[in-house]
């Protein structure tokens, strides 16, 4: 029987990626008894890190799998294809090496390779999950999503001509096993490496001002807040730096550990139809609106406060988001959120991105199980003024 630490982690932060996630995978290796593993990543990553054969030689006395049909935003199609191979294998271990679709793909196969049945129903909330996932191990390859440290994922599905995004929270959806290395991050260009980063920042301030919020997932969002203030932009202007990816990798883990915690709120369910029929990167959607958001939750009033805490509680949170940014004020605390972006290279208005409908957005972008941890109620007006705003 295997013997595998749940939750554990090994974060890596030497400077030689290959040895650092050799030695880690081996200890790992060393320590259970796997038979058929399964890889989950992407083919455009495998060729660009030049890390896969690495891998595999850490489980050579095991018999190794690949599936590399994952692509950004992943549909539920391509995740069912993904559990019928793992079944068909009697797959007993899965590594997810990629970012965030890879690792929830990753995670989303571990997960109902032991739960049979309609995967959408499970999603829908139509079907239990009775049983334990397989192992997971989670090796990100980019700073933004987080999915390595939280029970979520999420898929894609089409229905009467419309694109969803629907999430699914579980305690069994935890990986196993994280293995941190800023090192895979090196080969992401500016572009990449500003998305991702605004995701990181949005997970992070959403996660502060959630209802949810604690004091465990405060401290994960204030210290991912800070990093990402200092480091961003850094990272960005300065590619191959190890140490700022590094930085940018720790405030990504600590932004999903908070979310894990507090779920994000109404600026994830808006950037969802963005993303979806607009092509433009998940991390950038949130970018785009998380200003507005700010203000509108800074206005905050005894009749639209929807955090039991009470409107006094949320407005010292907003004022903290402030403290946090460097600044003393909303205004310049939208200065700074939107001159980061321009700094990094991207345009801050929906027109200039490509984003022409906003009734979409308007129709779509209430994802109940999102929206609802606003500390702020939002209705259909107040998106359509904050939308018109920054069009």
């Amino acid at each position: 029987m295997n013997k595998t630490k749940r939750d554990s982690m090994y974060i890596s932060r030497n400077i030689t990626y290959h040895g650092a996630i050799i030695r880690y995978l081996q200890k790992i290796n060393n320590d259970n008894s796997w038979n058929n593993i399964l890889i989950v990543t992407k083919k455009s990553l495998v060729k660009k890190l030049g890390v896969l054969e690495r891998i595999k030689k850490c489980f050579s006395t095991r018999k190794i799998y690949v599936f590399d049909k994952v692509m950004p935003n992943p549909k539920i199609e391509m995740i069912e294809q993904g559990i019928k191979f793992a079944k068909e294998n009697n797959i007993k271990l899965v590594v997810g090496l990629g970012g965030g679709s890879v690792i929830d793909t990753a995670k989303t196969i571990a997960l109902f390779v032991n739960n049979p049945g309609n995967l959408l129903g499970y999603f829908l909330g139509r079907l239990i999950i009775k049983n334990k996932a397989i192992v997971k191990i989670a090796i990100p390859t980019t700073a933004g999503s987080g999915s390595e440290a939280t029970r979520y994922v999420v898929i894609n599905y089409f229905r009467d001509g419309k694109i969803f995004k629907k999430p699914l929270e579980h305690k069994f959806l935890m990986p196993d096993f994280v293995i941190l290395d800023a090192a895979l991050l090196l080969s992401l260009n500016r572009y990449r490496t500003a998305t991702i980063g605004l995701d990181v920042l949005s997970h992070a301030i959403e996660s502060y001002w959630s209802i949810h919020s604690n004091k465990k997932s405060d401290e994960y969002a204030q210290e991912s807040i800070k990093i990402v203030i200092n480091y961003l932009e850094k990272s960005c202007n300065h590619l191959n730096n190890l140490k700022y990816r590094e930085k940018m990798l720790l405030a990504s883990n600590l932004a999903g550990r908070a979310i894990n915690i507090t779920k994000t709120t109404i600026v994830h369910a808006v950037s969802y139809p963005i993303t979806n029929y607009f092509n433009i990167p998940h991390g950038l959607a949130c970018g785009l609106i998380l200003p507005s958001f700010l203000k509108f939750n800074a206005e905050i009033t005894r009749g639209t406060c929807n955090d039991k805490r009470g409107v006094k509680f949320v407005k010292s949170k907003i004022t903290n988001i402030y403290k946090f940014l460097g600044v003393n004020d909303i205004n310049h605390a939208c200065q700074k959120l939107n001159s980061l972006m321009e700094n990094i290279g991207l345009k801050l208005r929906l027109r200039e991105n490509g984003i022409d409908n906003l009734k979409l957005i308007i129709d779509q972008g209430f994802m109940p199980e999102r929206a609802k941890n606003n500390p702020r109620n939002v209705n259909r007006k107040d998106l359509k003024n904050i939308l018109k705003d920054i069009y």
